[in-house]
């Protein structure tokens, strides 16, 4: 049944996000996190391996890469398996994410917004009770945002400290989320009204279900 499946296992979310088919799903995703005054509404999947600068170089394999209409770049994870230096490993990820835009020679001027969305099955930041926390680059003397690095954003979604049951969603966020974290529940009951009339929701059931049927073949 599709009811096995979670959509937070390596496969089943690279196929729900990370498809060319289910680009839809991505967008709606990543629109839901990051609230954009300019919002996402087409992307180009890219290639998930960072590539080694050098021989010898660390090879990092990105779970989801993808550029948008305006040129920004997002790089979406989904960990599952507790990682208390996740943190490190995402300022990586980002890094390289920003760095491999240009090569040598390019002026700087060409590197583009880059985004970090990481998406955990376990608590990382013990004193933070929100669920969702968004960090960038802030002047310490004014804790306001420096406008001159403003190229960085980086997302934590902890969905362990997500808290709202089915009739307390009001966000696109909160259906992600609640998608991630209840979908086998969402097979064996009718959708609350909450979740019935959001069709990027409807669509990642369809998706989960036809792949599940899939392969069983």
């Amino acid at each position: 049944m599709a009811s096995n499946i979670d959509p937070r296992v390596d496969f089943a979310f690279k196929k729900l996000f990370g498809s060319e088919e289910n680009k839809d799903l991505l967008i709606s995703l990543i629109n839901a996190i990051l609230q954009l005054k300019d919002p996402v509404v087409a992307v180009t999947l890219k290639n998930p391996y960072n590539l080694k600068d050098y021989r010898d170089g660390k090879l990092s394999i990105l779970d989801i890469k993808a550029q948008d209409q305006n040129g920004r770049w997002y790089n979406v994870e989904m960990q599952i398996s507790e990682d208390l230096q996740f943190d490190k490993r995402a300022l990586y990820y980002w890094c390289k994410l920003l760095t491999e835009q240009i090569q040598e020679g390019d002026p700087y001027k060409d590197l583009t917004k880059t985004f970090s969305i990481n998406i955990l099955a376990f608590d990382i930041f013990s004193k933070v009770t929100n669920f969702h926390n968004r960090y960038r680059i802030l002047n310490m003397d004014t804790s306001k945002d420096d406008a001159r690095h403003l190229e960085f954003e980086m997302h934590y979604v902890e969905l362990t400290k997500f808290r709202k049951n089915f009739d307390e969603l009001t966000t696109a966020l909160d259906r992600w989320v609640i998608f991630l974290t209840r979908a086998r529940e969402l097979y064996k009951r009718k959708l609350p009204a909450t979740l019935s009339a959001d069709v990027s929701i409807n669509r990642a059931l369809a998706v989960m279900q036809r792949f599940f049927d899939d392969e069983e073949r």
